[in-house]
């Protein structure tokens, strides 16, 4: 396995994701607001995968890679595992979406920041 064209193929996933982001921030009414908490959470995917290539490691699934943020990059898992979490009711809470406020959504892209942090992404 090539750990640095790994490592790149997640950050570019995570530059797209927040490309897409970015489209739903300038959507008028802040009516995808649900949608932004998700595509934060694989924005922050591919952002600790892009790290865990960086020390040649790969996961495949959401529970390998909880576990390789608690053991290799606990400085993020905090944040990390809040947004998985949102990101789960804004996918599968029916109720959730008439719940959620732009103040919320934007505490869970600054904790992406951080998230971003780690790896470095741009």
């Amino acid at each position: 396995m090539n750990w640095g064209q790994k490592r790149q193929g997640h950050i570019d996933l995570a530059i797209h994701n927040e490309g897409m982001l970015k489209e739903l921030q300038s959507a008028p009414g802040n009516k995808f607001l649900d949608w932004r908490i998700t595509v934060t959470f694989y924005v922050c995917v591919h952002a600790v995968d892009a790290k865990l290539a960086s020390m040649n490691v790969a996961v495949s699934n959401h529970k390998s890679r909880k576990f390789h943020v608690s053991l290799r990059i606990g400085s993020v898992a905090s944040d990390y595992f809040r947004i998985d979490s949102e990101s789960r009711l804004a996918r599968y809470d029916p109720e959730y979406r008439s719940q959620l406020t732009l103040g919320r959504v934007q505490r869970f892209e600054q904790m992406m920041q951080h998230v971003k942090s780690a790896v470095p992404i741009p």
